[in-house]
C-alpha cells in the first residue's frame, strides 16, 4: 500500500510554501512486496529514514520507517530526487525480470530499494516527460497543472513547486536535467536558484524535441559540482551550514539508444538494456560522489521513474 502522506500537503495550486521552521519529515508505512508485481512506473525511497513533506505535513501512520542514522538530526537532512526517464519496471532487477531477455544489471537501484522503501503499485499520470514532471514537482494532475505535452505548453507562474518549497524553507535548490522537454522555457525551472539545461540548439540537427538530450554523465558532473559549491555543514552532527534539494533528471533510456561501453558490449543487441544498465551506473556515481563529501548518510534520497 502506499504511504499516508496527510493531503493538506497539498492546496488547488500545488505545494505550499513553507516557512525554515515548517518543513517536516512524514513517518511513512513499511508495506510487504508482491512478486507479482507488474507495475509499468516505479518509484524507490532510501537514505535518511522518512519521506519529505513540505508545509509542515505530517504522516497519519503512527510508526515512521525507520530511525535516522546515529548522529543525524531531522533539521541537517538534505533532498535528493533522481527521475529516470523511459524506465521500465520490468528492467529493474528488485522489480523481477521476465524471462526470454538479456536483462540489465541494476545493482544500485536494487540496493538503494532493498535500503529503504520500495513502492510496488506506482503509475504516472501520463508517458510524457514534461506533464508528468510537472506532475511530480507540482503535485497536481495535468488537468490541473494546465501542461498536457512536450512543447506547446508551459508551467503556470501561479503553480507552486516543490523547489519553491523548499527554497522558501530555507534549503538551497538545483535541478539538473538531460533533455530539452525539461528546458526552463517551459517554466518546469521554477524555485530553482541552479539550473543546469544550457542546451545548445544552433548544433542540434533535429526537429523532435524528444531527442535534444544529453548524456546523464554530463548532468551528474554538473550536480556534483553544484554540490561541492554549497557551504555544507560537517561533522558527525551534520553541524551548522546550507541545506540542499537538488533533482537530477537522466534521459539515457529514451530514444535514441547510444549506450557508452562496456554497456553496449554486454547487451547486444539489446541498447535499451544497455541504457538502463547505464543509467543504474550514473546513480551510483551520485550516490558514491555523496558518500565521499561525508553527506550520504544525512541526504533523503528518491528515485522516481517519470
Amino acid at each position: 500500500m502506499p504511504s499516508r502522506i496527510a493531503p493538506k500537503c497539498l492546496n488547488d495550486k500545488g505545494w505550499r510554501a513553507a516557512s525554515a521552521d515548517r518543513v517536516a519529515f512524514a513517518g511513512m508505512e513499511t508495506w510487504g512486496r508482491s512478486a507479482g508485481s507488474t507495475a509499468r512506473f516505479w518509484i524507490a525511497v532510501a537514505g535518511a529514514a522518512g519521506a519529505v513533506c513540505a508545509a509542515g505535513c505530517r504522516s497519519r501512520a503512527e510508526s515512521p520507517l525507520g530511525d535516522l542514522p546515529a548522529g543525524v538530526r531531522r533539521e541537517s537532512l538534505n533532498v535528493l530526487l533522481v527521475t529516470l526517464d523511459t524506465t521500465r519496471a520490468d528492467r529493474i532487477g528488485v522489480y523481477g525480470r521476465p524471462l526470454g531477455a538479456s536483462l540489465p544489471e541494476t545493482p544500485v537501484l536494487d540496493r538503494l530499494a532493498g535500503e529503504g522503501a520500495l513502492f510496488l503499485h506506482a503509475s504516472s499520470v501520463t508517458p510524457l516527460t514534461l506533464p508528468a514532471h510537472a506532475t511530480i514537482l507540482t503535485g497536481l494532475l495535468p488537468g490541473a497543472h494546465g501542461v498536457r505535452d512536450n512543447g506547446g505548453f508551459r508551467l503556470a507562474e501561479e503553480r507552486k513547486t516543490l523547489a519553491e518549497a523548499f527554497a522558501a524553507a530555507g534549503f538551497r535548490t538545483g535541478g539538473f536535467v538531460s533533455a530539452y522537454v525539461l528546458d526552463h522555457k517551459w517554466g518546469i525551472a521554477q524555485g530553482f536558484e541552479r539550473y543546469f539545461d544550457d542546451f545548445d540548439l544552433e548544433k542540434t540537427k533535429t526537429l523532435s524535441l524528444g531527442e535534444i538530450q544529453r548524456p546523464g554523465n554530463e548532468t551528474i558532473a554538473e550536480a556534483t559540482k553544484w554540490i561541492d559549491s554549497l557551504a555544507i555543514g560537517g561533522g558527525e552532527d551534520g553541524g551548522a551550514g546550507e541545506r540542499f534539494f537538488a533533482w537530477v533528471h537522466l534521459y539515457d533510456p529514451h530514444t535514441p539508444h547510444t549506450p557508452p561501453e562496456p554497456w553496449k558490449s554486454r547487451y547486444p543487441g539489446a541498447l535499451y538494456n544497455a541504457e538502463v544498465a547505464w543509467t543504474d551506473s550514473l546513480v551510483g556515481r551520485l550516490l558514491d560522489h555523496l558518500e565521499g563529501r561525508g553527506l550520504r548518510q544525512r541526504t533523503v534520497v528518491m528515485v522516481v521513474g517519470d
